[in-house]
């Protein structure tokens, strides 16, 4: 593998050159034109005035990578993500003539740490549904939409999207539009947009349709928060009914004008340890007769005008919500009903529950094991209502970190030294699947059974 830098400000910079350190070229699109799978290219601090084209894929084994050196350091227009196997990371990407940040074509692409601003969009794909796609750690800021994505078997996790903004006033307005099967949209945060500034757009945390066929299936929305909103999600799909089985758990829905989860015409939807606050019309519906097989379990209505209900048909089990401060259309036989939650501190959207918080302990079980903060569920017998587990342990930030993945019986033989997320060492104990720290080499590491 070869690495090779691009760096504008180096007096000897040309395209000419062959790519080293020492003679650097001038422009990322000339080492476009040098990359060959496996090969890294670092692009040093300065504005590079490119929409960047790919003309090489990578490989499963050997991607091709793009870096800004520092991170955020090297500006360019946007990328055009056009081959696959390709790692797009730390740049600042933004055009006077705004467009989208990073426009993916092709499966097997990685956008990771990239700061995207002033843009239409700041990272999308087309209409056609695209396997294999990583979106992390993106801060996304003043878009029109943040993330529109067609995909399978895709991650979306841990990006920021901020601040949206109003440029076409005949289009509308979201943080995210997912379409697809099999994704994880996890641990990112969706907030700051002025919703008076963006009428009459109506923004959605998520939205999802089914306007020309689309679909959205086998979904986890987890850890999330997202605040000021129209709709923290939106999602139909009367035309084909197809969209099914989605899983909203442990995020935080805060500050919406209207809905918190609208789920129309989706069937299997369940709906568990979510925090709703301040929302003016519905925390959750489930809506028309598609909408049918839900669960609405463990959450927190505070101040949502109605708690849960069902419209037009709809039909879901609910059960061992707190319900405060709103209407209740129906209730379960163990809500909690007129009860405070007790949260740290509202008005700083601090929803984390104080120790007199009747939400604690009474919860229905579920089959996940952490909350939003990667605290452990069900650590003192029972499970607490809403996104967040008061009194666990958080030591380890188990969504910042890359696992090794390592072999449960090989574990038993080797030397190492390791705690449960309690904590606990683990010394002559046995060890299970699950996290552990591991202080012999200082990592985080996921014990698996093989």
């Amino acid at each position: 593998a070869t690495t090779f830098y691009v760096d504008q400000n180096h007096p000897q910079a040309a395209d000419t050159n062959p790519g080293t350190i020492e003679k650097p070229l001038l422009t990322i699109e000339k080492a476009t034109n040098l990359v060959a799978p496996g090969d890294t290219v670092y692009v040093k601090t300065g504005n590079y005035p490119e929409t960047v084209l790919m003309k090489t894929a990578g490989t499963k084994e050997k991607k091709i990578v793009f870096v800004s050196l520092p991170r955020r350091a090297a500006k360019a227009y946007r990328f055009m993500a056009n081959r696959e196997y390709i790692r797009i990371e730390g740049f600042e990407l933004s055009n006077p003539g705004r467009g989208t940040g990073v426009y993916i074509s092709v499966n097997n692409v990685e956008v990771v740490d990239n700061y995207i601003y002033n843009m239409d969009v700041g990272i999308r794909t087309g209409y056609t549904y695209l396997s294999n796609l990583y979106l992390a750690k993106n801060k996304i800021s003043h878009c029109q939409y943040g993330i529109i994505l067609y995909g399978l078997h895709c991650i979306i996790e841990q990006n920021e999207i901020e601040g949206l903004y109003l440029y076409d006033k005949n289009s509308d307005v979201d943080y995210t539009r997912l379409f697809g099967e099999d994704i994880i949209f996890r641990c990112n945060y969706l907030h700051g947009t002025d919703l008076a500034a963006t009428d009459p757009a109506h923004v959605d945390g998520i939205q999802t349709y089914d306007d020309n066929g689309e679909y959205l299936k086998r979904v986890i929305i987890e850890n999330n928060i997202f605040l000021n909103f129209d709709q923290g999600f939106m999602g139909s799909a009367g035309n084909y009914l197809r969209s099914a089985n989605l899983i909203f758990r442990n995020n935080i829905f805060a500050h919406g004008l209207a809905w918190g989860l609208c789920i129309s015409n989706i069937c299997s939807v369940e709906v568990i340890n979510n925090t709703f606050v301040d929302i003016g019309y519905y925390g959750v519906g489930f809506c028309h007769a598609g909408a049918n097989n839900g669960k609405c379990l463990n959450n927190i209505f505070y101040q949502t005008g109605t708690s849960y209900t069902s419209i037009d048909g709809g039909s879901f089990v609910g059960d061992y919500n707190l319900i405060y401060g709103c209407s209740l259309p129906q209730a379960g036989p163990h809500d909690l009903i007129g009860q405070d939650p007790l949260f740290v501190n509202f008005a700083q959207d601090d929803y984390h529950l104080q120790p007199n918080s009747p939400a604690i302990n009474k919860g229905t079980g579920v089959n996940f094991t952490f909350d939003l903060e990667g605290k452990q569920r069900e650590y003192d017998g029972a499970v607490d209502i809403g996104a967040y587990e008061f009194g666990a342990p958080s030591n380890i930030d188990i969504f910042s970190n890359n696992f090794y993945q390592l072999n449960l019986r090989a574990l038993k033989k080797q030397p190492k030294i390791y705690f449960n997320l309690l904590g606990e060492p683990l010394i002559s104990k046995p060890l299970y699947e699950g996290i552990y720290l591991n202080l012999s080499s200082n990592s985080i590491q996921k014990i698996i059974n093989k």
